[in-house]
């Protein structure tokens, strides 16, 4: 493991980097800003790296970047209706980044501030976040830590613990664009993806959750075996992409299952996702531009993909999805695994 600076913000705090390597040569980037995932490489066979994860050069390029990349996300991942939900009878207003709702935690969430930093074992770092009470609106004072570890089965462990002093709800994620083929090859066309579960949350056309749920079942959304991306959007030419959660369970903190599978056959590597939550969000970069990327690559739209492990999107306005409040005494505790073959 190497600790390097990786820049510094204009208010001058100091953003570290932390680079994780294993025995197969595989390695890992993350820094303090937004304790984000900037880098995942893995041998090409060709005695040198393949670089799966979008991300940027510099802190400077993460300070103005708008599409979330490799962030931990929080205190509440995706959207939250009209920003804002109702706890024991009052009306919580959340930052409407937006507009008219909440995304993503908020205009200064978590993957938009710095945090600590501890080397916890030989490849595992910490990073830590106090978010005070009122924070982008929400109740309650919360400390939150957020691990990375990389195995030397090509896993990338990532947990998240927290504890609060008030009732407050939380669903964190990481935002991590991947491209199996290497970062800027071009679309995920190519790539096959399965998702191990049969039902999705409905959501009307700005993505907003109704409380319902769909059976994927002769959709469009149903990657219940290995389905090809590229034939999907072949076959559906209107189809704007994938931007859609996945039901894996219908309770927080489950044992850890494999949820997720995606493949890129031209290269032989795979990505298997392991999570406790109860929810995974796949999407396809469906917004992505021609944006600059490290080492002098560019991506486009649907040249990556994320999954990202979380609570359903607007869970505290829907009772029927899975309990999304955390209370004083309680433990936050989420486990997901990124496990690479190649």
């Amino acid at each position: 493991m190497t600790k390097t600076l990786f820049g510094t913000t204009p208010s001058g705090e100091k953003v570290h980097a932390y680079e994780l390597v294993n025995k197969n040569g595989m390695s890992v980037k993350v820094i303090e800003y937004g304790a984000s995932l900037v880098s995942i490489k893995v041998p090409n066979g060709s005695g040198g790296k393949e670089e799966l994860n979008l991300g940027f050069d510099t802190l400077e390029e993460y300070l103005n970047d708008n599409a979330s990349f490799g962030r931990t996300v929080g205190r509440y991942a995706n959207r939250i209706v009209n920003a804002t939900f109702e706890l024991d009878g009052v009306t919580i207003k959340l930052d409407p980044n937006r507009p008219p709702n909440h995304l993503h935690g908020g205009t200064h969430g978590f993957g938009r501030v710095v945090w600590t930093s501890e080397l916890t074992s030989n490849n595992t770092v910490t990073f830590k976040y106090f978010s005070r009470d009122g924070d982008q609106g929400y109740p309650g004072n919360l400390h939150i830590s957020a691990s990375y570890t990389l195995g030397d089965d090509n896993g990338l462990t990532l947990i998240y613990d927290a504890t609060t002093d008030k009732t407050t709800p939380i669903s964190i994620t990481n935002h991590a664009y991947f491209n199996l083929a290497g970062a800027g090859s071009g679309n995920v066309y190519g790539h096959e993806a399965q998702i191990l579960s049969n039902k999705t949350v409905v959501v009307d056309k700005d993505l907003l959750p109704n409380g319902e749920f769909q059976d994927v079942k002769g959709t469009i959304f149903d990657l219940t075996k290995p389905t090809n991306l590229g034939e999907i959007f072949k076959s559906h030419p209107d189809f704007f992409g994938f931007d859609v959660s996945y039901v894996v369970s219908d309770v927080v903190n489950n044992p850890l299952k494999l949820v997720a599978k995606v493949t890129e056959p031209k290269s032989g590597r795979a990505l298997e996702v392991y999570t406790t939550q109860p929810d995974i969000h796949l999407y396809t970069g469906n917004f992505m531009q021609k944006w600059q990327l490290a080492g002098g690559k560019t991506t486009d739209k649907h040249g990556a993909f994320c999954l990202e492990t979380q609570n359903f999107p607007d869970g505290p306005n829907h009772k029927n999805f899975p309990n999304p409040f955390l209370k004083p005494g309680e433990v936050y505790h989420h486990e997901t695994i990124y496990k690479f073959i190649f």
